[in-house]
């Protein structure tokens, strides 16, 4: 990663307020990507390099800490 690039976040909620939430907090000094389900981020996890990756714990279909440990 050069000196220009900004690290990649990945957040991972069910919840269409909280991730704008986010992405309106962090855009400015990350490269927010985002995803709605476990399923979703493991797709964008398999896409492109992911540096941080922040989950809600309480999701429909599978719970965050799942998600950590499939990746």
């Amino acid at each position: 990663m050069t000196e220009m690039e900004r690290p990649v976040v990945l957040f991972v909620d069910d919840e269409a307020g909280n991730l704008a939430a986010f992405n309106a907090a962090f855009r400015r000094d990350f490269d927010v990507r985002l995803a709605q389900s476990a399923y979703e981020a493991m797709e964008a996890l398999n896409q492109e390099r992911i540096d941080v990756m922040i989950t809600d714990q309480r999701m429909p279909l599978m719970l965050g800490t799942e998600l950590l440990t499939a990746v």
